[in-house]
This record gives structure tokens, sequence and C-alpha cells, in this order.
């Protein structure tokens, strides 16, 4: 089980240039943890190039090579699920990720889950707390 931080994590991107894959993988669980499944979402509607788009579970996908960077997504959010520091990027499909690349220690690789922490997706974990209405 890869574990990500996101309370040590601050996009630093030091990270970036050795490991792109793990770029994606905080772009996917700051999605998954903060993004409020808007049902007509601004951040959507403000792409110039329609390189997001919203899946079946309601969250927002990025198509990566689509994407130009020009962060119009990033101030349209209400809820700051698009963080401009994390579009300056393009991943391929087979980047490795690798936890050691980290230098603030936001990445770890358990064999189980720790108390408090959530399986947001196959073989990912992270501290959360529930959104409160």
């Amino acid at each position: 089980m890869l574990l990500l931080d996101i309370e040590k994590c601050f996009g630093c991107s030091e990270c970036k240039g050795g490991n792109p894959g793990l770029k994606a993988l905080v772009e996917y669980v700051i999605r998954a943890s903060v993004c409020r499944k808007c049902l007509n979402p601004p951040c959507v509607a403000a792409c110039p190039v329609e390189a997001l788009v919203k899946n079946k579970d309601g969250l927002i996908d990025r198509l990566t090579m689509q994407c130009v960077g020009c962060r119009q997504c990033s101030p349209a959010c209400p809820v700051g699920a698009n963080p401009d520091w994390l579009l300056d990027y393009k991943v391929y499909p087979d980047n490795k990720i690798n936890p050691e690349i980290c230098k603030k220690g936001a990445l770890t690789v358990s064999e189980f889950l720790p108390e408090g922490w959530e399986e947001i997706s196959e073989n990912i974990g992270l501290p959360i707390q529930r959104w409160r209405d």
C-alpha cells in the first residue's frame, strides 16, 4: 500500500523532476479528498482545451496530455481542488513512483493502512477527514 500524507506534501515540487508519476498521484489524492463534485463544475467550463472531464463518480479527471497548463481551472474551482502548482507537467502512463524521492517524508509504503487512514483507490491510502455539510 502506498501512503501519501497530504499534511506533509505541500507542493514543493522537489519530487517532480525525478518522479513525474508522483505528481499524478498527488493530483488524484487532492481531487479525491477536496473536490466537492459540483453539479456543473466551473473548472470544466473554464478549460479552453477541454482537458477536464467529470467522471462517472463525479470527480474531475484531467487529460494530462491534452492540458496546456494555462491554469484557467485553478481560480475557477470554488474549493481549491485544482492548485496551480499541480498543472505544470505532463505524465505518461508507464511512470513508476519511488517513495524515497520525497524529501519531506510524505510518501511511504506499508502492508496495512494506519489508524485514521482510508483507501481511496486500489493500493493508495491517505489520512482523511470527512467533509462537513
